[in-house]
């Protein structure tokens, strides 16, 4: 009886959850929803989890971000051996077509309407990590004050971009993954490529520079004709493949905190030999993170 008990125990369930309700986090691999009781109750976000049986109120909690697949079960397999491993608590947001659509919605944030309006903070699709660890800590009795955060592609578009823009943010270290284009930091190029007609301007930098960002790019993500790829006009500017772009990003950051007096605590890892793989990719980024 046993062995058949077990395997359904640590099979994916999906259970309600939402505001001030406890999520159903035990240990094995699983899945639970979300709903923010607060705003955009309607869009629910499904969080693919793994929680190794190790897991005590001090450790670490990981959130991993998808791609433009919003394939959040996905992100969260590759990372089960690694967390498993490191007594890492698992956390993979799905944030679906659906419920998020396009990139105004996930990449992007949900931080300006369409006609270039700022949309209030509180609003933000980026502040659902910051809801949704929250309720994590308090659903496992967590003592953690701040939480680790990766994300490739799509995903490192939104870590990245988090990471510039959520003025109350707790995040431990973050690693950004061969993000397919960048907003910039700077006010020579507008809203989403660059500050200008953003939320921020240069005085905010400072809160932004200081945080523990790796950039993570790898050094074969050189197609230009990827299907994935933005290929927009604006986006070109920043190079004609995803190491480029990255390139370009972090030597632009780089001449803005020199010019603006400021310190740069971010950081950029060239991966070898790896294209536009999250797998492989991730492996690196474990280094980063459960240092």
């Amino acid at each position: 009886m046993l062995r058949v008990l077990l395997p359904l125990l640590t099979a994916t369930w999906l259970a309600l959850a939402g505001g001030a309700k406890a999520l159903d986090l035990r240990p094995g691999t699983g899945a639970v929803e979300f709903r923010d009781s607060a705003v955009h109750a309607d869009r629910p976000i499904t969080l693919w989890y793994h929680h190794p049986a190790a897991i005590t109120p001090d450790s670490p909690i990981l959130f991993v971000l998808h791609g433009v697949r919003r394939n959040g079960r996905d992100y969260r397999d590759a990372w089960i051996e690694l967390v498993e491993r490191a007594a890492v608590l698992l956390i993979a947001p799905e944030f679906t077509q659906a419920a998020y659509p396009g990139s105004a919605w996930y990449n992007l944030g949900n931080m300006m309407t369409r006609d270039g309006r700022a949309n209030p903070t509180e609003a933000w699709s980026y502040q659902a990590i910051e809801r949704i660890f929250d309720a994590v800590r308090d659903s496992i009795g967590s003592r953690r004050s701040g939480y680790l955060l990766f994300g490739h592609s799509a995903g490192g578009q939104y870590v990245h971009r988090l990471v510039t823009f959520m003025p109350r943010l707790r995040i431990e270290r973050a690693v950004a993954a061969n993000p397919g284009w960048y907003t910039l930091p700077t006010l020579a190029s507008r809203f989403p490529h660059g500050l200008a007609g953003s939320p921020i301007g240069e005085s905010e930098l400072a809160r932004a520079f200081a945080r523990p960002l790796t950039l993570l790019l790898g050094d074969a993500d050189t197609d230009p004709n990827h299907p994935e790829l933005n290929r927009e006009p604006e986006t070109m500017k920043q190079g004609p493949h995803r190491l480029a772009r990255g390139q370009h990003f972090f030597a632009l950051a780089q001449a803005e905190a020199a010019r603006l007096g400021l310190a740069l605590a971010w950081r950029t890892e060239i991966v070898g030999g790896v294209a536009h793989d999250n797998t492989r990719m991730a492996l690196a980024a474990a280094r980063i993170l459960f240092e």
